[in-house]
């Protein structure tokens, strides 16, 4: 079966939504929003970024038969001083797609985007630091950690640390 990657649209909301609360329900350690509050907030903001079409906000999509089986978003910073800078956010693949490669896949489209279209110099991102699937990830597209967050998030009476992590695009 053959896996489409792109810059997710307004006509990828529902699938992308169901892609994200499945990630929130089997993952929630690996995110600073629970699924309760993401229901909460509604599909708005994604409509917003979905319907953007600069290069600022973006979502990037694995998709399968026209539905999405992983995400990532990457985000430059707005203000003046910080847009040099962007941040990944909310990479997940549904757990049938991992160890094929679709994460990395998605963290070097988003890494690319941010060099090539955003012109930002560093990027950076969080994860948990037990997520040691995750971190080996990134370590391999050379982010380094520069420091960890304890105590960074509690869920149902557990805490958990996150690390801090940073690509320079100048290398």
């Amino acid at each position: 079966m053959e896996m489409e990657f792109r810059r997710l649209n307004l006509l990828d909301l529902e699938s992308f939504v169901s892609n994200r609360l499945r990630a929130l329900e089997r993952n929630p350690s690996s995110f600073d929003i629970t699924l309760e509050e993401e229901m909460q907030r509604g599909t708005g903001h994604f409509q917003e970024t979905l319907s953007s079409a600069g290069p600022e906000k973006v979502i990037i999509g694995a998709l399968v038969l026209s539905k999405v089986v992983g995400a990532v978003g990457v985000f430059q910073r707005a203000r003046i001083k910080r847009r040099h800078t962007a941040e990944i956010v909310g990479l997940y693949v549904d757990e049938e797609y991992r160890n094929k490669g679709v994460g990395g896949k998605l963290l070097d489209i988003a890494i690319e985007h941010a060099a090539l279209q955003m012109e930002v110099t560093v990027v950076h991102l969080t994860v948990e630091s037990k997520n040691t699937a995750a971190r080996s990830l990134y370590e391999s597209r050379r982010f380094v950690c520069w420091g960890t967050e304890k105590i960074a998030m509690k869920y149902k009476g557990a805490f958990s640390d996150e690390d801090h992590m940073s690509l320079s695009l100048n290398q």
